[in-house]
C-alpha cells in the first residue's frame, strides 16, 4: 500500500522492551574493513585550472571525516509523519583540529564539553570519541575540536516528550546513504526523552563505517565524490511530528572570516536541498 505524503520508513532501533523506537544501537562488535577507494581521475588526467583546483583542494589544512572500519550497529524501521516539509530547526556544527578552531575563533569564545542544547533546548547534541566527550568552543558558531585518526560518534538527545525525526549529515553527505544530503531525505526517529548514537556511515541495517577524522584529501567526501566544498561541518535538521507544535528558533549566525576558516563556515550541510543548480 502506498504511504501518505511525508510518511515513509525511517530507521530505528530494535528493542526488547518496545515494538520499535528510533535509537541507534551502540556498537556490539568491531570488524576491519578497507576504506573507500577513490573514484576520481588522477591529476595527470586533469588540465589547466581543473588540475590546479585539484591540487589546491588536496593541500587544504585541517580535518575531514573518513570512511572507517566496519562496526556493528543494528537498526530497524518505523514510520513518522512529519508535521511540515520544512525542518523546525537546521543546525550547523563545525569541526576541525585545534589549530583550525583557534584560527576560526581567534582564541575567544565559550568553551564546552559534553551535551550542547540546540533548537531552543529541545534537542541536545554532542560528539564523543573513544576517550570521552570532544571539547568545543562557541562564539556565535559552534566548533568541536578533533584529532587526526580519532574515531567519533554523533549523539543526539530528545529533550521533549514527543518523537522527533533528525536528518544528519557530515561534510555535506547524508549519514544513511553517503550521498549529497538533503532535508527531504529521511533520518533517525528519537522517542520522547530518548537519544540516538550515530557511529558512522550506514552501510546496511546492521553495520556502519566508522566516522574517523582524516585529512581533507583522505575524507570520504574527497575520495568518494571528489568534492570537499562542505568538509568540516555536521548538519542536524529536526522535524516535529504532525501533532507537535513548533517551538524551535534559528541559530544565530557567526562572523565571517578569511582563508580556509571562511570556506568552512560557508560549508553547506545539506547541499542537495538547493532549489537551483550551482556551477561546478
Amino acid at each position: 500500500m502506498k504511504l501518505p505524503p511525508l510518511l515513509s520508513r525511517v530507521f530505528s532501533l530494535r528493542s526488547a522492551l518496545r515494538g520499535f523506537f528510533a535509537l541507534a544501537l551502540t556498537s556490539l562488535a568491531t570488524q576491519c574493513a578497507s576504506p573507500v577507494s577513490s573514484g576520481s581521475s588522477s591529476d595527470g588526467a586533469l588540465g589547466g585550472s581543473a588540475r590546479t583546483a585539484s591540487l589546491t583542494e588536496k593541500s587544504r589544512p585541517g580535518l575531514g571525516t573518513g570512511f572507517g572500519e566496519s562496526r556493528w550497529s543494528e537498526v530497524d524501521s518505523t514510520t513518522f509523519r512529519r508535521g511540515s516539509s520544512h525542518p523546525a530547526v537546521s543546525e550547523k556544527i563545525f569541526y576541525n583540529d585545534r589549530q583550525g578552531v583557534l584560527a576560526a575563533t581567534g582564541g575567544g569564545g565559550r568553551k564546552f564539553s559534553g551535551w550542547k542544547k540546540i533548537g531552543s533546548g529541545s534537542v541536545s547534541f554532542g560528539l564523543k570519541s573513544e576517550g570521552g566527550w570532544l571539547r568545543g568552543v562557541e562564539d556565535g558558531n559552534t566548533y568541536v575540536i578533533g584529532e587526526p585518526g580519532e574515531r567519533y560518534d554523533i549523539l543526539l538527545r530528545n529533550e521533549t516528550s514527543r518523537r522527533v525525526e533528525v536528518v544528519v549529515s557530515v561534510d555535506g553527505l547524508d549519514v544513511l546513504d553517503g550521498r549529497p544530503a538533503s532535508v527531504q531525505k529521511r533520518g533517525y526517529v528519537i522517542p520522547g526523552h530518548g537519544s540516538v548514537r550515530i557511529e558512522g556511515w550506514r552501510t546496511s541495517m546492521n553495520q556502519v563505517a566508522a566516522f574517523r577524522f582524516a585529512s581533507v584529501s583522505r575524507s570520504y567526501a574527497a575520495m568518494k565524490h571528489g568534492d570537499t566544498r562542505n568538509v568540516g561541518v555536521i548538519g542536524v535538521a529536526v522535524f516535529l511530528g504532525e501533532d507537535a507544535v513548533p517551538h524551535f528558533s534559528d541559530p544565530v549566525p557567526g562572523p565571517w572570516r578569511t582563508g580556509d576558516t571562511q570556506r568552512r563556515e560557508k560549508a553547506n550541510p545539506f547541499p542537495a536541498s538547493g532549489r537551483w543548480a550551482s556551477p561546478p
